[in-house]
């Protein structure tokens, strides 16, 4: 028998102008990968609080004008 894990992997990429930043999860993982090759990666102890992070961020990048173009759960 084969066990799941509960957790699942995301990706949304928002875009500005001709900038694209890449949001992605992984178990409580968060990548975030955006212009000019900037790169960060956060760890949380929670589900609840890296779905907190995700939404910050998302409400964050619509206010300075960044369009959420795709999202992908595998």
């Amino acid at each position: 028998m084969q066990l799941q894990s509960e957790h699942t992997s995301t990706c949304w990429v928002f875009v500005r102008h001709s900038e694209c930043i890449q949001v992605s999860t992984r178990e409580l993982s968060v990548t975030i990968d955006g212009p000019h090759r900037t790169h960060d990666r956060y760890h949380f102890d929670c589900e609840r609080d890296l779905q907190s992070f995700q939404m910050t961020l998302a409400e964050q990048l619509t206010e300075r004008g960044w369009l959420l173009c795709a999202s992908k759960s595998s």
